[in-house]
């Protein structure tokens, strides 16, 4: 029992490390990893070489850092790819009918892990500095998307998704369990979510749910822009427009 147990855990911790490799995080060493799961050094770095060897992580030669590896990749993609190019062929018009509507880039997003991942972006016409690309992904807990999502998750997932805390990317960051449950919890109350420069300095978001036919949510829609543009006011046409977009994509896709 105990060398199954041994394996059970080597298994478990080589899904951490993959897991930790977000895109804000890429790349990392030895010592960040196990200053950030709370594993041995020495285990760190055992696990970083079979993965690297395998493919699922490669290494720096200059930095000697570790970035995901093509079986990584393909893995993932194998996996997301035919979901997504579904959903794709059916939010994409309703998605370009509310970029043109309010001007805004529009972004459709799908949680995947702990990240919330673009499906496709229409590019707005005011001009908004940043700029996202189908395939991004930014940490879940800092982008509308994720939240509006995540408000539909069980409490006791949303405490295994979060034991090793929150990471931090401006001073406007939620990085208190208690205050984040309360705001998935408003999220789902309300039906829409927003990102208040969480994730970026500047730019802030909001999110509503594409639910399918049973009720579970299986994307987001967020709209981007401009800090000083943005409005909270869950009646606001911007608000009432994205959720009636939403119910059409979830409408679809019931049909399909």
């Amino acid at each position: 029992m105990s060398g199954s147990t041994q394996k059970a855990n080597s298994i478990e911790k080589a899904l951490d490390i993959l897991t930790a490799f977000t895109l804000k995080e890429s790349p990392m060493g030895a010592t960040e990893l196990s200053k950030k799961l709370k594993y041995h050094p020495a285990t760190i770095s055992r696990i970083l070489q079979i993965l690297n060897k395998k493919g699922f992580l490669r290494q720096d030669e200059k930095t000697r850092k570790f970035m995901l590896g093509s079986a990584a990749n393909k893995l993932g993609k194998g996996i997301f790819t035919p979901f997504a190019n579904d959903l794709l062929l059916i939010a994409k018009p309703y998605l370009r009918e509310l970029s043109e509507l309010l001007g805004e880039t529009v972004v459709l997003q799908v949680v995947f892990g702990d990240s919330a991942v673009c499906v496709d972006v229409v590019q707005g016409t005011r001009g908004l500095s940043i700029r996202f690309n189908p395939g991004d992904r930014i940490p879940v807990h800092v982008s509308p998307g994720g939240k509006v999502i995540l408000s539909y998750y069980d409490p006791e997932d949303i405490d295994k998704l979060f034991s090793r805390g929150f990471q931090s990317f401006t001073h406007k960051t939620i990085t208190d369990l208690d205050v984040f449950k309360r705001e998935l919890q408003m999220a789902r109350e309300q039906g829409v979510a927003f990102g208040r420069e969480e994730a970026t300095v500047g730019v802030n978001a909001i999110g509503v749910p594409v639910l399918d036919p049973k009720g579970i949510p299986i994307a987001a829609v967020l709209v981007v822009r401009l800090a000083s543009k943005v409005e909270y006011d869950l009646n606001s046409p911007e608000i009432v427009s994205m959720k009636k977009i939403a119910d059409e994509i979830g409408r679809q896709i019931g049909l399909s």
